[in-house]
């Protein structure tokens, strides 16, 4: 009775064999054929055979897939697949999709069971056994807040990560033979020295994770007092005409800042054309410094025409370091006739003394010093160069971090896309008028995306099978994508296109859920799976979250926005050097060249938009957040409105609500 392809199938013969027997028994006596009559024909069917593919052993608080899709169909296909997922006997969840997700927060040993079910109502099953291990409390993290001196009072705070959210027990050993328990205790050192600190943190499972901290304590809190130095400096040197002649006599103003919090004194050197001052001063005098500016006048110095240098040195007798200052003085030549006999001769000598002067004022500082010129030109270069290669290296550092950058806002915008399509599709299994998001608006477009896929969801599975599920599955990816784009900077939607596998495997997984049977399990699923996806929003405005979640190095929007702001305060730093480096210039005017002011202009405008990204992201995290208090408090979300409801749900939103006071924290300071 077997036929040969499904003896090549590698069923189970012997079962097959016991079925046909007994549908032959009862139907064989009434069908036995007249004589001239055709035989009847038996149809003889055989049931699917249940397979499951899945793991063994689990650590708690893991996601895992649960797979039937290799559960072999025999005379018709399979169409509903039905899981037991804590060994109670009864179906928890039942689906034409082939798989499951299960996440089993606390250790047990379960027996799973997949019923499958063809289209002609015939059944089979299988169990496969499971073992959710206890996993210890990781991510340990100690801080101190106080002064680590002796008889001080000093705070501990003990920071854990459970995957199974099992309750934490915090036992501490302070090294001095004193001990103490909780999440943040006090303790005061009676005497100095080093001091391990040892924290262990306990779960109601048994599993305990250490670690060890060195404190050093002191017996002051005074620190070493610095040495008070004061500070002199000479500021000018005025000539007391400003276009000297030869012969003609000149006294100079020294002008010396003193920075000191009493009055000092000193001996003042003036020289001239003797720069080092190894000659004998021109002038020396004993001053007397106050706090504030000193002015001193030297005496009457006969000029001569030509170049000079006038060098001042100063000598503090409270053992000061000498300080020194020189300028460069121009006297002009006094030009002379022989004297001509008679008023004729005097009238020649003041023409030409006119004539000369106006050929000699007409030529300007600039023209008469073209050493001035070469040297205000050399610094001019030196300054733009430098603030080339200065711009290059922040440029540098940006391409680095934008890299970086254009990775996390990805991230962040796919799980804002998948927090939202998850809330929605737990909005459309309970069916309720109240809303979990806080504006109506977005709800109802949310909502509606996915309310119009249902019935496409349905077709296309019975129609066209997978292959059309994943169609739809990237129609309701984009839609949702787009509306979560629109909320945000327009940096992120050159970021993120709207192809992306990520966007179009959630909407695989929206479709897939849409064609479930039974809403309260989807629910469940689902709030489970909202709670890991504020987990890893959460990361990305706590540090203390992101060190929690395993991401290293543990970047934040906060972080990624102090980094952008350092570089745009580097950028002014460098412009500010420049115009001190060029300030003062009498003949070369120096500026910033066009090309090095296009790169600053591209990249200070960069920084602010990446800016301004990150900030967006951070409105729309906290928004999330606040939606997950909402969601997190019903008890239509959990299996039993009992100790899960009142304990997970407590625990849960209590850390959002420290998350979103970081969050809040970290942007005003």
């Amino acid at each position: 009775f077997l036929r040969s392809d499904m003896l090549a199938s590698g069923i189970d013969v012997q079962k097959s064999i016991r079925f046909v027997t007994f549908v032959i028994s009862g139907l064989v006596t009434d069908m036995i054929p007249d004589s001239g009559e055709k035989p009847p024909e038996l149809w003889i069917s055989f049931p699917p055979q249940a397979r499951i593919e899945a793991p063994s052993q689990v650590a708690e608080g893991t996601e895992i897939v649960l797979n039937g899709s290799t559960s072999i169909p025999t005379d018709a296909p399979i169409i509903l697949y039905e899981w037991d997922l804590n060994g109670d006997g009864l179906p928890d969840f039942s689906s034409e999709i082939p798989w499951v997700v299960a996440v089993y927060s606390d250790d047990a040993v379960l027996d799973v069971t997949l019923w499958v079910m063809d289209a002609l109502g015939l059944r089979d099953n299988i169990t496969h056994l499971i073992n959710v291990f206890n996993v210890p409390p990781s991510n340990l993290s100690v801080s101190t807040n106080g002064s680590l001196i002796v008889g001080d009072e000093v705070t501990f705070n003990g920071q854990a990560f459970d995957p199974g959210n099992d309750n934490l027990t915090f036992t501490w050993d302070f090294g001095d033979g004193t001990f103490a328990e909780g999440q943040i205790v006090t303790h005061t050192y009676q005497n100095k020295g080093s001091y391990v600190v040892t924290l262990n943190v306990a779960d109601d499972d048994g599993g305990i994770s250490t670690m060890k901290v060195t404190v050093k304590i002191s017996t002051s809190s005074q620190p070493t007092p610095t040495p008070y130095i004061p500070h002199i400096s000479i500021s000018k040197i005025t000539p007391s005409k400003e276009d000297p002649k030869e012969g003609e006599e000149i006294s100079f103003t020294i002008t010396v800042l003193c920075e000191s919090n009493e009055s000092l004194t000193g001996i003042l050197k003036l020289f001239v054309d003797d720069p080092t001052g190894t000659k004998t001063p021109f002038w020396q005098s004993s001053v007397e410094l106050r706090p504030g500016s000193n002015d001193f006048t030297s005496p009457a110095w006969i000029s001569e025409s030509g170049e000079h240098d006038v060098t001042v040195f100063l000598e503090i007798e409270e053992g000061t370091g000498p300080v020194n200052e020189s300028i460069k003085i121009l006297i002009s030549a006094l030009y002379t006739l022989m004297p001509l006999f008679g008023v004729f001769g005097f009238i020649i000598f003041i023409i030409i003394i006119l004539i000369l002067k106006k050929v000699q004022d007409n030529r300007t500082f600039c023209e008469k010093h073209p050493e001035v010129v070469e040297d205000e030109n050399k610094k001019c270069w030196s300054a733009q160069f430098d603030l080339d290669n200065g711009i290059d290296e922040i440029q540098e550092e940006y391409e680095e971090k934008k890299s970086m950058w254009d990775g996390y806002i990805r991230q962040i915008v796919l799980l804002l896309i998948e927090w939202d399509s998850t809330v929605g599709l737990i909005y459309y299994w309970l069916r309720e008028e109240k809303e979990i998001y806080e504006e109506v608006e977005k709800v109802q477009q949310i909502v509606g995306i996915v309310t119009s896929a249902k019935d496409k969801a349905v077709k296309a599975v019975k129609e066209d099978g997978e292959a059309a599920l994943k169609e739809l599955g990237e129609d309701i990816a984009k839609d949702l994508a787009s509306e979560v784009l629109s909320e945000v900077s327009d940096t992120i939607s050159a970021l993120l296109d709207l192809e992306d596998w990520a966007i179009r495997e959630i909407g695989v997984g929206i479709a897939k859920l849409l064609i479930g049977i039974e809403p309260i399990r989807n629910v469940i699923i689902l709030r489970k799976k909202a709670e890991s996806i504020s987990r890893e929003l959460q990361s990305w405005v706590s540090h203390r979250a992101a060190w929690n979640s395993g991401r290293r190095p543990p970047d934040t929007l906060q972080s990624c926005i102090k980094d952008a702001k350092r570089m745009l305060n580097a950028i002014d730093g460098l412009i500010e050097d420049f115009e001190n480096a060029v300030a003062g210039f009498r003949c070369v005017k120096c500026e910033i060249p066009g090309h090095i002011l296009d790169k600053i202009q591209n990249l200070r405008s960069s920084l602010e938009s990446y800016i301004k990204t990150f900030e967006d992201l951070m409105d729309q995290i906290e928004k999330r957040l606040k939606q997950g208090i909402a969601l997190f408090r019903r008890k239509d979300v959990y299996p039993k409105p009992g100790y899960e409801w009142l304990g997970k749900s407590k625990r849960t939103t209590n850390e959002i609500k420290r998350v979103l006071e970081e969050s809040i924290e970290g942007r005003k300071s």
